[in-house]
């Protein structure tokens, strides 16, 4: 693990496997499973703020499957499919008129 990188959660063989809290340098944070140390099923990250930034599946470290995209610089919201942390599909987009405090 980097220094500055704090991580709590279930371990296997000393690796980051099962439910976790991955907290970054910049206090951005990942909440959700991990396996063999990276990001694996469903989970959210969060600006340092405590913002939400993406709620939704991961697959060996990148966005997978369904996901919602919250970026605060333009207040939208995506909502769509993910492929190797890409969105390829957008369902909706909207226009965000509250604060990002949802929770996973």
């Amino acid at each position: 693990m980097p220094n500055g990188h704090k991580y709590e959660g279930e371990f296997n063989n000393q690796t980051m496997t099962g439910f976790g809290t991955y907290i970054y340098e910049n206090g951005t944070k990942y909440v959700g499973y991990f396996n063999d140390g990276v990001k694996q099923g469903e989970g959210c990250e969060y600006f340092w703020d405590g913002d939400l930034l993406f709620k939704g599946f991961y697959e060996k470290d990148k966005k997978n499957g369904y996901g919602v995209l919250f970026e605060k610089k333009t207040v939208k919201v995506f909502e769509g499919q993910f492929t190797n942390g890409k969105r390829i599909e957008e369902n909706a987009v909207f226009s965000l008129k509250s604060n990002l405090k949802a929770h996973c």
